[in-house]
């Protein structure tokens, strides 16, 4: 976006018929005064694309207000995720009968249809985890759960694809927890099939989210998935299924979700092919096109 005060005069000379804002959280738009301002002004219909919703954000009574507000006057509002939708008008206190869920999971052309990754055959069972390193997609719970739920355990590894701030902490939480061994850190891999040649199954441990690409994208390559339940997750995965759902991001739940899994990691490869079947059959690739419809 560009910079607040050049957005007024920008979107007079330009004349839009209609703008789309797509937000990183659903109340980003709050921040920007100038763009608020400008829309009203003008009359200019806009739409928003509600990519991530907190669980548990701190709003005043007067950003409410304002949100409430700035939602309400918009042409459609896209949620990437019922969840997401759900959650705002709870926030709210709105039923925002302007808004509307779509597919915001749209894996690259190239990947899809997804490969046929075959099964790993060699030891250990190996997670996966596909996450920018960063405080949001809870890696430091992850970790500690690990720890708690596997440490006694044999026979496993965490892999952790993906850089950010928190790599040095991330390995020092695997150190004190005494799974340093375990947990591998490649860093990033834009090639998904050489991840899921490896990998039987991704974790997901997000605080916060929309609908992580990384769940459909897994899935398509028949390897099932645990996540949280935030966003868009319990969309994609059908708990015992094609993957396991934690209940809430804490560290007492991701452990004994982990530990159920591994209690029934002889079932991951059926559960793998289950998720590709129910993924392929529900994924819209196109669904995007709804935005501008």
């Amino acid at each position: 976006m560009m910079q607040s005060d050049r957005l007024p005069s920008s979107l007079r000379a330009f004349a839009p018929d209609l703008v789309v804002i797509s937000c990183g959280g659903t109340y980003d738009t709050i921040l920007e005064e100038s763009l608020i301002g400008a829309l009203r002004v003008s009359h200019t219909p806009y739409r928003i694309i509600a990519n991530l919703q907190y669980e548990h954000p701190s709003l005043s009574e007067a950003d409410r207000q304002r949100a409430r507000d700035f939602l309400a006057a918009a042409d459609r509002i896209f949620f990437v995720s019922p969840r997401n939708l759900e959650i705002t008008r709870r926030h709210l206190l709105d039923p925002l009968p302007n808004a509307v869920c779509i597919h915001g999971c749209r894996v690259h052309n190239s990947l899809y249809p997804a490969s046929e990754i075959d099964w790993p055959v060699t030891e250990p069972w190996s997670l996966a985890s596909v996450a920018r390193l960063e405080p949001i997609k809870g890696m430091d719970l992850l970790i500690h759960s690990l720890g708690a739920a596997l440490r006694d355990s044999s026979g496993w590894r965490l892999n952790v694809y993906g850089g950010g701030p928190q790599l040095g902490y991330l390995g020092e939480c695997a150190r004190v927890c005494g799974i340093g061994e375990r947990v591998h850190f490649p860093g990033f891999v834009s090639d998904l099939d050489e991840i899921y040649r490896c990998n039987h199954m991704l974790v997901s441990s997000s605080l916060d989210e929309g609908v992580p690409m990384t769940i459909p994208e897994a899935m398509l390559r028949r390897r099932c998935v645990l996540a949280t339940h935030v966003g868009g997750a319990d969309e994609w995965i059908e708990h015992g299924r094609t993957g396991f759902i934690c209940a809430a991001p804490t560290l007492e739940l991701l452990t004994e979700s982990l530990r159920e899994a591994w209690e029934q990691r002889g079932r991951w490869r059926d559960m793998g092919e289950a998720a590709a079947v129910r993924t392929n059959a529900l994924y819209r690739p196109n669904d995007f096109q709804r935005i501008l419809s």
